[in-house]
């Protein structure tokens, strides 16, 4: 492809043929032919020295040789020399003098086809060269997606030098950074519940670790009445001052809506924060996990909600565990939200792990944690609440190989038994320098099932690693017709893929009449669907949030292994592709190129 040229501005162009055969009758023959098909530019060659001219001086997409040619250069020299000064065209042999050793010789020189003399049926040639003109098409699509990845990469670089500036600065003022932090968490410090709240039959132990001076962690127990003891968690999204400040928000609305509204289900209280936060922090990208919800004493029952936050876990006297999932979308994303509440009994010797996802950050790849991995790292043998809880943390550290986590971290138990209680807030002068690495992002897919159905629930950034699980799981879920819930409060990002994965599967379910129901969709995720059109997807989107199964297990992924990735590109993205022109011409270049490589 000349200097210059684009992938558009080559497709616009008529073809053009070079025909190379010292047999004038030959040349027009062949050229009137093709003209038939429909337009071409034919050139014409006598013998070698002639066709190199022509192919140094023309854009050619498709040369058609002879083997044996006056003045010493054949059709396999000519070949020869095109793939070291013009490897663009696509090149056809036309001899009757084809032997196997040539045969073999022009293959590796890069021939698409033979065409025998005489020529015996013209249809075949048009064909021959139809399929020819459509290969020499993906090469020039190919080329040119090639440049402008190279494009990019080059702007790429010039993004990271400018990013390695930036860190170079930011590394400079990494100290006055940490003196401020230190004094803003020494402020926080003080807004953390410092004594335990004194409840005859229950004990409590708390342990807090920003992971900078300051963290978006929050945590409070706290008396509701003389029977019931509050108590909340709370993550909100980021790191440092901002995250900080917002948990400072959330714990005063949330102790402020408790002791006001104590009459309030754990429900109606993360509905009505839900709205504060959405009032209050408004389009600045913000949002809080949260759990929150209260034990009554006297009917010996916990009752919550959950906004996106990590699974409570109820380990019972008797051995046995309950997950408690989230109940609705995370805090501060939308108006209107609501949220189921659950109850749960919590008789003698039972105890209530609450816990921030910086538990299980930098978790090995081949450690992915689980809520049964989290519930086995409990130490039974720990005289306290305390020792239980320094012992999770340990147990996690290690698995990290020896490192603290890079995300904050808090960890509240409640055991319903005689103990000592002791809130472990992390003292202000143990503040560490900032983290040297940026966290690494974890996600899943999680499944269980009810009386209600199957639920999938997504969590992190939804991509291509995980849609051959999720298809795959959907897929037997739907012939078995089995209602479906796809659950979207956890989940933060969907790529292309897992766009075009969602609309297989909901079209799928809608010829086979099996109910599906998408929950939890926050606003920018509900925009993505509605650029590219997915109205079909769009109508099993669910208001109210259905609660999740209490055992749920981890879809695996498919992205170590590769098995199945390149076919759910390729169909994931027809299926965007199907819905809109619009759609088409934007995944038009990709579904190409993931065609050429299957086909490579």
């Amino acid at each position: 492809m000349i200097d210059g040229e684009t992938a558009s501005e080559s497709n616009q162009q008529v073809p053009c043929v070079l025909i190379v055969d010292d047999d004038p009758a030959i040349r027009r023959m062949l050229g009137n032919l093709l003209r038939s098909e429909q337009p071409f530019e034919i050139l014409e060659a006598e013998d070698g020295p002639a066709a190199k001219d022509l192919l140094g001086q023309h854009r050619i997409d498709i040369v058609i040789t002879d083997l044996n040619m006056p003045k010493g250069i054949s059709g396999l020299d000519l070949m020869a020399w095109a793939k070291e000064n013009n490897p663009d065209p696509v090149w056809i042999i036309f001899s009757g003098y084809a032997s196997f050793e040539t045969a073999v010789q022009a293959i590796h020189l890069g021939a698409f086809d033979f065409i025998a003399k005489p020529l015996t049926t013209p249809a075949s040639l048009n064909i021959t060269v139809r399929n020819a003109l459509e290969k020499r098409r993906w090469l020039v699509e190919r080329e040119h997606l090639n440049n402008e990845l190279e494009e990019t990469n080059t702007q790429l670089r010039h993004q990271v030098e400018k990013l390695e500036t930036a860190c170079q600065l930011l590394g400079e003022q990494a100290e006055n950074i940490t003196d401020d932090l230190g004094r803003a968490g020494r402020i926080q410090h003080a807004l953390l519940p410092q004594t335990p709240p004194n409840v005859p039959g229950i004990s409590i132990s708390a342990l807090y670790r920003p992971s900078q001076g300051v963290g978006g962690d929050l945590y409070d127990v706290f008396r509701l009445d003389d029977d019931r003891l509050g108590f909340a968690i709370a993550d909100a999204a980021g790191h440092g001052i901002s995250a900080a400040m917002l948990a400072v928000l959330v714990k005063m609305h949330l102790r402020r809506l408790s002791i006001s509204a104590s009459a309030l289900q754990p429900h109606q209280i993360m509905q009505q924060l839900n709205e504060h936060l959405v009032e209050e922090c408004e389009s600045s990208g913000l949002f809080v996990t949260a759990a929150y919800g209260f034990i009554d004493t006297r009917n010996g029952r916990i009752t919550f909600a959950s906004a996106g936050h990590p699974p409570l876990i109820v380990r019972h006297a008797n051995g046995k565990a309950e997950m408690l999932y989230h109940t609705g979308p995370a805090l501060g994303l939308s108006r209107g939200t609501s949220y189921a509440g659950c109850s749960v009994c919590f008789q003698a010797g039972d105890q209530l792990l609450c816990y921030t996802d910086g538990l299980y950050d930098d978790w090995p790849a081949d450690n992915e944690p689980s809520n049964e991995t989290i519930l086995n790292l409990l130490d039974d043998t720990s005289e306290s609440l305390s020792e239980e809880l320094n012992a999770l943390l340990h147990d996690a550290c290690l698995r990290r190989g020896g490192r603290n986590s890079s995300d904050d971290v808090t960890l509240l138990m409640i055991a319903a038994s005689d103990g000592p209680s002791a809130l472990d807030n992390h003292s202000p002068a143990q503040a560490k320098r900032l983290p040297s690495e940026l966290p690494s992002l974890n996600a899943s897919i999680l499944m269980g099932s009810d009386e209600e159905g199957t639920v999938l629930c997504v969590q992190g950034r939804g991509d291509w690693t995980h849609c051959t699980s999720l298809h795959e799981q959907a897929e037997a879920e739907i012939h078995q017709g089995t209602p479906l819930t796809i659950d979207l409060s956890c989940c933060t990002y969907l790529d292309s893929t897992f766009l075009g994965t969602l609309h297989e599967i909901i079209s799928h379910a809608d010829a086979h009449d099996t109910p599906v129901a998408i929950q939890g969709l926050i606003p920018h995720l509900h925009n993505y669907f509605g650029e590219l059109g997915m109205d079909q997807v769009l109508a099993h989107v669910q208001p109210e949030t259905r609660s999740l199964p209490m055992h749920m297990s981890q879809l695996c992924s498919n992205a170590e292994t590769g098995e199945g990735n390149h076919d759910r590109l390729l169909k994931a993205h027809q299926a965007l592709s199907g819905i809109s022109d619009e759609n088409r011409e934007q995944f038009i270049r990709l579904i190409a190129s993931l065609k050429s490589d299957s086909v490579h």
